[in-house]
């Protein structure tokens, strides 16, 4: 074996090692992950709660791009069982593809949150103990909001330095493998598609 091949083993061996360990330390500070009933009777305070405060911020800010069954990561945010079901790895931008991609559509292909997991989705919300500090260190995009309020945009007319190409690399980290992300690059906000 020659040393370049040694070395990109070795490479590979680390980072994937640094990827299970972030894993066992979500899993050590807040238990195994399992599907969480979210659900909420209509006139609970858990949910006016949502309807009043949350719902308005998601449809003016993420809805945007995240409504469209072509939804980046597939995480569609138009509905709460779209944001239960979560995101998925599968391209959805794939400009070299010829043919249809197999539809993932809510209530049709799979209808509890488990048949989504099982169907290769990850949860953007945190799916372990329930308390505020594992809602906010467990959860995708709690992670990635605090990210972005931390690194905000640069205040510009037009945005340079982001690839909208077709071919462009797409991310849809894993709340795992984001947070080794922010581990190895603190300053940076994460690349996804």
């Amino acid at each position: 074996m020659n040393l370049k091949k040694l070395f990109i083993l070795a490479f590979v061996s680390v980072f994937s090692g640094c990827a299970v360990y972030a894993g066992l330390n979500f899993d050590e500070l807040f238990g195994k992950q399992q599907v969480r009933d979210r659900q909420a009777p209509i006139l609970s305070a858990q949910a006016q709660h949502f309807i009043d405060e949350v719902k308005p911020i998601i449809d003016n800010r993420c809805v945007v791009c995240h409504a469209c069954y072509d939804a980046p990561c597939q995480l569609k945010m138009s509905s709460v069982e779209g944001i239960d079901r979560g995101a998925s790895k599968t391209l959805v931008y794939q400009g070299t593809r010829l043919t249809a991609s197999a539809p993932t559509r809510l209530f049709e292909d799979a209808i509890t949150t488990q048949e989504w997991r099982d169907a290769s989705f990850h949860p953007v919300l945190n799916e372990r103990m329930q308390n505020s500090t594992a809602n906010l260190d467990a959860g995708l995009v709690s992670r990635m909001l605090m990210q972005k309020e931390n690194h905000p945009l640069p205040d510009q007319m037009q945005l340079e330095g982001f690839d909208f190409s077709t071919n462009r690399d797409q991310q849809c980290p894993t709340i795992e493998e984001y947070a080794q992300y922010e581990r190895d690059y603190p300053t940076w906000g994460m690349p996804y598609g």
